[in-house]
């Protein structure tokens, strides 16, 4: 018995041993390729002006004021729901609904938090624009990637932003459209691990795929960390660390990430005790700056590693 005891001392040392020197290649991407979402990526759109004649003179039908007056007649975004590192698509009509001519002026996009740009602006000069004259604008403009300010957010869009003009009614020249600014959202779809290996196996196979469940965002490469432990005997050897962590490539939106990852961990296919088979588990998680260890989102599988030999 005393034999036994300090056979599995022996065994239980070498096992926290090898966890405390994990080397890269105990834990290695053997196969991977990234998959298609289901989503098709938007077409790039790039900045454009129209100008587009007046249809009618003032009147009953069209209102108009007696000295010139720039309006936003009409405001939209190509979709609401935007990335941080992405563009709002912004297509807007200034119209001078006036009687007499407009002066030059300017227009002014951004993404916002109330009444202040939070995000990248985007300025362009508007022409001056005869009596029922409009201007038809598209614009992309960045997305706000800061995390210092809280939401809501909106597209807004401000005529004369400086206030230099000469135009009498400034009442009408700003409009906003309220924005949902939504970051990359990676998920683990699916987590196979063989049910069982032999003792002293060369690796324990493992295969995982990995999606942007995002409609809209595009994901950084990021790190998962994987680890896992095994126990038998009353005794429970854990493995994994910075060195057992894998590389997850960029991800676009509704992409996915299909990967083979052979696991050669000792302490993953090496069973210290002698005559009993060993209960064993493997995590997967994302490694983040606040969760390095990936345990908000972790997954588990469970394994069996067979008995070892009793001349082991």
């Amino acid at each position: 018995m005393l034999v036994q005891r300090v056979s599995l001392a022996a065994a239980l040392a070498g096992a926290l041993s090898s966890v405390a020197h994990a080397q890269s290649g105990t834990v290695a991407v053997t196969q991977s390729r990234v998959l298609p979402g289901a989503q098709t990526p938007p077409a790039a759109v790039v900045a454009s002006t129209k100008r587009v004649p007046a249809t009618g003179a003032c009147g009953a039908a069209r209102v108009c004021t007696p000295a010139w007056d720039l309006r936003l007649t009409g405001l939209t975004v190509d979709d609401t729901v935007v990335s941080p590192t992405g563009k709002v698509i912004a297509r807007m009509t200034v119209e001078n609904r006036g009687r007499a001519n407009s002066e030059a002026s300017e227009l002014r996009l951004c993404v916002a938090a109330g009444p202040q740009c939070v995000g990248e602006v985007a300025e362009l000069t508007i022409p001056a624009l005869q009596s029922g004259e409009k201007l038809e604008v598209v614009q992309p403009v960045a997305s706000y990637a800061g995390t210092d300010v809280s939401p809501p957010f909106t597209a807004l869009v401000r005529i004369d932003p400086d206030r230099i003009s000469e135009e009498a009614n400034r009442a009408n020249n700003d409009a906003s459209i309220r924005l949902r600014i939504e970051p990359a959202a990676l998920t683990i779809d699916a987590l196979d691990v063989v049910p069982e290996i032999q003792h002293r196996a060369g690796q324990l196979p493992v295969s995982v795929m990995v999606r942007n469940k995002s409609s809209v965002s595009g994901s950084p490469a990021v790190t998962m960390q994987v680890s896992g432990g095994c126990s038998a005997g009353g005794g429970v050897w854990k493995w994994g660390d910075a060195a057992t962590r894998v590389a997850v490539p960029a991800l676009g939106p509704g992409e996915r990430w299909s990967a083979s990852i052979a696991v050669r961990h000792p302490t993953a296919v090496v069973n210290p005790v002698n005559g009993l088979d060993a209960g064993c588990w493997l995590d997967l998680g994302f490694s983040t700056p606040s969760d390095p260890q990936g345990e908000r989102t972790r997954i588990t599988r469970q394994y069996t590693l067979k008995r070892a030999a009793s001349n082991d």
